[in-house]
């Protein structure tokens, strides 16, 4: 946990989608999909996961407290006993929480992971987008939230993944902050990627809004 603050994001219409893998989640309150957004696909990415040791992460919002401090690259650094954190529960948020990696080269990339470790933490509803510049975005996938949510979508070429947390919940999944203890993308099925910097380390403790 954490003491869960306004992130940043956009809304729009109410979608659907359901997410494949993990503890069923619920619909949850708040702001619906953007319209368009396609629900995930039978999983097809491939069972490993991409190499992180260069990407870097940022988000909309982190807890950054002495005792409790969980920036973004914390999602990045292949432990669950860390987390990247909110530092406001998502049923006090004034807009949707994002969650973004670079991963400093395009790659095809068929699928994406949220790991929240536990339901309280989990987004009720997400939505994955991909660019290729940072300035055009294709949503790839929006559907319910999970524990662990793996949302598999058709190969695309991406260098940035960025999710969205959307909704809230009076109890159960969405009812704390929104935390992420592993982020993972993984390749379409046939493809393999080193990281342009293999070992560099993942960065990123940068928030455009931080809570102490």
């Amino acid at each position: 946990g954490g003491t869960p603050t306004g992130g940043m994001g956009s809304g729009g219409t109410a979608g659907g989608g359901t997410a494949s893998g993990g503890t069923a989640g619920n619909a949850g309150t708040g702001t619906g999909f953007p319209p368009g957004c396609p629900m995930p696909s039978p999983t097809t990415h491939q069972a490993s996961p991409l190499d992180r040791s260069c990407w870097s992460a940022t988000s909309s919002d982190c807890s950054i407290s002495g005792d409790n401090k969980n920036p973004p690259a914390l999602a990045l650094d292949g432990m669950t006993s860390t987390r990247f954190s909110t530092g406001l529960k998502m049923s006090e948020q004034t807009a949707p929480f994002t969650y973004e990696v670079d991963m400093t080269t395009a790659v095809m990339i068929a699928g994406v992971k949220v790991d929240s470790n536990v339901s309280t933490d989990a987004a009720p509803r997400l939505q994955v987008e991909v660019s290729i510049d940072h300035s055009a975005w294709q949503a790839v996938a929006c559907g319910d939230g999970m524990t662990a949510t793996d949302f598999s979508f058709p190969a695309v070429s991406a260098r940035w993944v960025r999710v969205t947390q959307f909704g809230s919940a009076g109890s159960g999944v969405g009812s704390g902050w929104w935390s992420i203890h592993e982020f993972n993308v993984y390749g379409a099925l046939g493809t393999e990627k080193a990281c342009a910097s293999a070992g560099a380390g993942a960065t990123g403790a940068t928030c455009s809004k931080p809570h102490g």
